[in-house]
């Protein structure tokens, strides 16, 4: 795989734009458009993410536990990444409060 680092312009002067020379995927496209061209025909599966920030406490808990059910069932959500570092009440996690969240729906937790 080749990559080719390039910066351009004010908005880059501290970042660098990374190009695939050679594309992935079995169609041909440009380097610059193309995960997007791919896309465009439809021929990526996608998978809609949810990130939830800080759970805190017995109340952020009880949030999950209610929201996140009917999130996924109505927004059609496939995986939930949560931040869980202070579920205990700014003590961190616990067993037992990990469990809560995973069986409210959350599939991975962060500790921050």
């Amino acid at each position: 795989m080749n990559l080719v680092y390039r910066g351009s312009g004010d908005v880059q002067r501290h970042t660098k734009v990374i190009i695939w020379q050679r594309s992935f995927f079995k169609y041909s496209c440009d380097p610059l458009l193309g995960f997007a061209w791919w896309m465009e025909w439809g021929t990526v599966p996608s998978m809609l993410l949810l990130f939830i920030g800080d759970i805190v406490g017995k109340p952020g808990r009880k949030a999950v536990r209610y929201f996140l059910p009917r999130l996924r069932k109505s927004r059609g959500i496939d995986f939930v990444v949560a931040n869980g570092e202070n579920m205990a009440g700014g003590s961190g996690i616990t067993p037992a409060t990990a469990s809560e969240v995973f069986e409210a729906g959350v599939d991975v937790m962060t500790s921050g």
